[in-house]
This record gives C-alpha cells, structure tokens and sequence, in this order.
C-alpha cells in the first residue's frame, strides 16, 4: 500500500469522523435554538459550499478538521467568530448553563453511538460474515491413512451427497463439528454414488492444515480426530 492511498485513506476517515461529531454540536444546538452561522468541514479559506437559512455550509481547504460556528460563542474559542456576544436569545451564551454542557458533550456522544449504528446496519444488510468456502459442497481433500472411510472406499476427491439424511451438505453444516456421532454418508466416487456408515469418524474444519494446503490457498479439509494445535 503506497504512502498517498494511506494518506488518502486517512483523510477521508478523519473527514467522516469529524463530519459526525461536529452534526453531533450541531443537532443538539439547533434543538436547543442556537443559530449556527457556520458548518464547516476543515479549517482555513472556504473552498465551495452552500447556504442554508442563517447557516453557512462548507468546505474549506485544509481538511485536517472541522467546526461550528455557534452565534454568540466566547471569543476565547478557537472557532469562534470575531462578533462579541450580544445577549440575543439564540445566542450560545445566552442559553442556560445545562443545555452548554449538552450541546459541548453531544460531539463525542455522537462519536461513541456512531460505529454501533455503523455496524449494527452492516449486519442487518449483509448478516454474519463467514468464508466464501463454507456455502461449497462436501469435497473430501484428504484422509489419513487410518481413517474408516478409507476402508470404506472413500478417496480425495469424493463428494458428500448426503450426511446423515441432509442431503448436499456444506462445510458450514459441519463447522460445529460431528466428533463421535454414527454417520450415515452417502458419497460419490468416479460417477458411481456409495453410502456408509461409520462410527467414531470426526469432522472437523480447519482454514489451512498443513497436510491439505494446496497452491497456498487456504482449503477446509476434512479428517479424523481433532484437528492439530
């Protein structure tokens, strides 16, 4: 990853973090009707925006940042405007001590509620992510020499067709594992479809155990016993 895409990288995610912090001011002053004369996303020379009744939306050129500009906010304040207080009803300071604190405390309160949003929408959309692999058939990669399906007929290569009585089953329908359970299997080896039944056979899954790596991509394997530490 070059220098300029981190760079990048980071500015757009400081952009999108200050963008909801500096809203979180800003919703909560306008609920308490403070006017807001500016929004800005970064400091410096205004660069394009638009206005919209008393506030100013923009964005200014040095995007390593944000403010609102709230009326009436104690000069003292690195965002604040040049214009003293002058004690009108939607000014900052004109507004009692409870709803400062609010407005001051709703930026990081944004800041802190955001990521649960974030990710609680991501996983009402998209659901729990998993391995692409885990929805692919049964494919027998390999089987230790010992192993009862062997005596059974079963090779690499051969596809579960059925495990007891699901029929096409998945890695994700053994992700749990099936150690010491009579397995009823149904398999097919070279076109021809065979069952078995097996005892004391475990599956288990594993990303990429030593014995099945395969052109170093990682393969859910399938094997006796547990899997190795």
């Amino acid at each position: 990853m070059s220098v300029a895409n981190i760079g990048i990288g980071f500015v757009l995610v400081l952009g999108i973090l200050i963008l909801v912090h500096e809203w979180g001011h800003f919703i909560v002053a306008r609920f308490f009707g403070v006017r807001v004369d500016v929004f800005s996303i970064g400091f410096g020379p205004r660069l394009f925006g638009w206005k919209r009744g008393a506030t100013d939306y923009r964005v200014s050129a040095i995007p390593l940042g944000g403010y609102v500009r709230m009326a009436g906010q104690d000069l003292s304040e690195i965002d604040s405007g040049e214009q003293k207080p002058t004690g009108a009803p939607d000014e900052l300071m004109s507004k009692k001590r409870w709803q400062r604190a609010l407005i001051s405390l709703a930026g990081p309160v944004v800041n802190l509620i955001f990521p649960l949003v974030l990710l609680t929408g991501y996983f009402v959309i998209k659901g729990n992510p998993y391995p692409k692999y885990m929805d692919d058939p049964l494919v027998i990669l390999s089987l230790p020499k010992d192993s009862p399906l062997v005596k059974e007929g079963v090779e690499p290569g051969d596809r579960i067709t059925s495990l007891n009585g699901v029929s096409n089953p998945t890695w994700w329908s053994i992700s749990k594992g099936l150690a010491g359970q009579k397995l009823q299997i149904s398999f097919e080896h070279q076109g021809e479809t065979r069952t078995a039944d097996v005892t004391g056979f475990a599956f288990w899954l594993s990303a990429e155990p030593a014995h099945c790596r395969q052109r170093g991509e990682k393969q859910a394997c399938l094997s006796r016993g547990p899997p190795p530490g």
